[in-house]
């Protein structure tokens, strides 16, 4: 079984059918845990709604990738 998936904004768990957002190379993606498990791994993860927040100014983290 996987770890639990925890949103970088509010540090809430993200349930298995939520919508995510994650960073790829920089850019968004919309997803949900259930489709893309396999590319959430090391990659920050969002709840949409946290996403929205987080894109205000200085916006959210950009990934390493």
């Amino acid at each position: 079984m996987q770890g639990e998936l925890r949103c970088e904004h509010c540090r809430d768990v993200i349930g298995v059918y939520e919508p995510v957002v994650t960073m790829i190379d920089g850019e968004p993606l919309r997803t949900s845990r259930a489709v893309a498990l396999g590319h959430l791994r090391g990659a920050p993860c969002f709840h949409e709604e946290c996403f929205q927040r987080a894109e205000g100014p200085g916006g959210p983290p950009k990934s390493n990738g």
